[in-house]
């Protein structure tokens, strides 16, 4: 496993108080596991050869500037991200071949242009536009020992179109209340999807504290490899529809506790009609069944609150945890688990610093504590008749992984100079090499269901110069 990366982000400030910032990334990434020799099998994986080469790039502006009546940013980026996967499994001594082949090329032209004008002292509007040309290209194809059946992915095609979002938003004291509104019209030339999408919030500060009461609809396009499913490709956007109370609270310059409870609804979810436990709400990167409707609807409720102490002086901290349910409907009217319901995350955060002129040395941990997702029981016949996983969603996501524990340490120095400054760091992830559960698979080689962990220690390196 090869990968590594490269960012900058530049600023330009001017005397005609404007600002221009050019940013842009790149990145590689290379996996590269060979068959072994058959008398050295020993689980599936090593009957095969696999090769994955991915990338992922950006560039872009965004210039503001006050020409006197307003408050204006316009900006624009391009990025990109490839990826290319093949696996092919040993012929002898078996008779049949499992082989994949994955493409995928995902290109996006983006562009904004917003403008705030102060009413009053006491008041403000914001208009603007967003714009996302998409291009999205995908081919994938899969052999089994059923040669092409409808257990693996086959799919091939284009997705493109523009994605149109104008807004509107006015902010205005009354008060001790400060009231925000605005709308969003959402506009996927892909398939004519369209969406309106209000927002409404209510706030009101008393002594340290900060009490918002908010509801807003959001609403998102479907994965590239749902649409080029037959059968899909005129699926509406899912929709959100998210009400939130918050409280903030100051108790000093450095130290702050936020916290809120919040409920989701959603709808439009694409669903396979006939299939009660078959929910889009729950694709990861997988594929999904063809022609599916949007008529799903599901729910994510919670609280969750963090304490946080700012990094002034050389120490910072942040405690943060929630506890939430995350559900689809299915068509009976009853909720279930969805695949993403850990019912609980929790972390802690910390970091000292050492300074002496103009030098620092610091020490950073983070640890994270979170429920494990949850997934559909291994079909053992199946998966033995095709020769690859088949997951048995007849029966929901009613399993679930054992929870996810992870620590994180980091290093640094950092050597401020006239003009800029230098940073080295070595971050160490997972540093005490703690097995978390990435998946469950059937071994074809093995005849039984496997656990694959997720990877152990990874220490990244990295260089960083501002100026």
């Amino acid at each position: 496993i090869n990968y590594q990366d490269i960012s900058f982000n530049l600023n330009f400030p001017s005397k005609r108080n404007s600002n221009l910032s050019v940013f842009g990334f790149g990145g590689l990434s290379k996996n590269l596991f060979d068959a072994k020799p058959e008398s050295e099998w020993e689980e599936e994986k090593d009957r095969y050869t696999i090769k994955y080469d991915g990338s992922a790039y950006g560039l872009g502006f965004v210039n503001q500037f006050k020409p006197g009546w307003a408050s204006v940013s316009v900006g624009a980026s391009f990025s990109g991200q490839e990826q290319t996967r093949t696996s092919q499994g040993a012929v002898v001594p078996y008779p049949t071949v499992y082989s994949e082949n994955f493409y995928s090329n995902r290109m996006i032209l983006s562009s904004f242009v917003k403008a705030i004008h102060k009413l009053s002292n006491k008041g403000s509007i914001e208009a603007g536009v967003t714009s996302s040309y998409l291009d999205n290209t995908m081919n994938v194809s899969t052999v089994t020992q059923l040669y092409i059946d409808s257990f693996t992915p086959n799919v091939s095609g284009v997705v493109n179109g523009l994605l149109l979002q104008p807004y509107v938003n006015w902010s205005q004291y009354i008060g001790k209340y400060n009231l925000n509104a605005g709308i969003r019209y959402v506009d996927y030339t892909y398939n004519q999807s369209k969406s309106w999408e209000p927002r409404l919030s209510l706030s009101r500060s008393a002594s340290s504290n900060l009490f918002t009461l908010s509801y807003g609809r959001t609403s998102q396009i479907q994965q590239t490899q749902t649409y080029i499913t037959r059968g899909n490709s005129q699926l509406p956007l899912t929709k959100s529809d998210q009400f939130n109370f918050e409280w903030k609270r100051k108790f000093n310059t450095n130290l702050n506790i936020v916290s809120s409870v919040y409920y989701h609804h959603l709808n439009d979810v694409p669903v396979l009609p006939g299939n009660p436990n078959y929910s889009l709400i729950n694709q990861w990167e997988d594929f999904p069944r063809e022609d599916l409707t949007g008529a799903g609807e599901g729910k994510n409720y919670g609280i969750d609150a963090y304490l946080e102490k700012r990094f002034y002086g050389d120490f910072y901290f942040m405690i943060s945890g929630a506890f939430y349910e995350s559900q689809f409907r299915n068509p009976a009217g009853e909720y279930q688990n969805s695949r993403f319901n850990g019912n609980f995350t929790s972390s802690f955060l910390t970091g000292k610093e050492w300074k002496s002129k103009n030098k620092a040395f610091g020490v950073h941990a983070r640890v994270l504590y979170l429920g494990g997702l949850r997934h559909a029981p291994i079909d053992v016949f199946t998966s033995e008749l095709v020769g690859t996983t088949i997951f048995d969603l007849s029966q929901g996501y009613r399993l679930k992984h054992p929870d996810y524990f992870r620590t994180d340490l980091r290093v640094s120095w950092r050597k401020n100079k006239p003009g800029y400054t230098r940073t080295l760091s070595l971050d160490i992830q997972n540093v005490t090499s703690q097995q978390n559960v990435a998946f469950l698979y059937y071994d074809t080689f093995l005849k039984e269901v496997k656990t694959k962990y997720q990877l152990g220690i990874i220490p990244v390196i990295a260089y960083r110069v501002d100026f």
